[in-house]
């Protein structure tokens, strides 16, 4: 099954930046929201028979990466969720909290590289994703 690339950031700039980035991969986004909280409701709502990659922010008004993953949690989908957490911060508490999630597979500090993004998709394997 293929997975369906979702970018949450409240910054218009990082989605722009990460976009391109998996654009020249050869890899396009479904959606890019800028509030966690319609992301989540796009999940809720989704009945595709698709598994999804999130490139998740924390720091966010309404609902931060953190609420947003407790959430996700929370629900039983039909479909596998994996996340990359994309955050400027180097707090190494956000390290230890990411890895008591089963979902995320990564965390990346802003700004994304190419080689932030190559870790991302060797964990996933790139021939997944569509």
């Amino acid at each position: 099954m293929s997975k369906k690339l979702i970018i949450i950031d409240d910054d218009p700039i990082c989605c722009f930046i990460l976009e391109k980035l998996l654009s020249k991969n050869g890899m396009h986004t479904v959606a890019c929201f800028n509030n966690a909280t319609k992301a989540l409701q796009f999940l809720n709502e989704s009945n595709a028979k698709t598994d999804y990659l999130i490139f998740l922010d924390l720091n966010m008004p309404v609902m931060d990466g953190w609420e947003f993953l407790k959430a996700m949690e929370h629900n039983d989908y039909d479909f596998e969720i994996d996340v990359a957490i994309v955050t400027s911060s180097i707090d190494p508490e956000d390290i230890k909290r990411a890895e008591t999630y089963d979902s995320v597979i990564s965390l990346i500090t802003k700004p994304v590289t190419h080689e932030h993004l190559n870790k991302v998709l060797k964990t996933t394997s790139k021939s997944a994703i569509t």
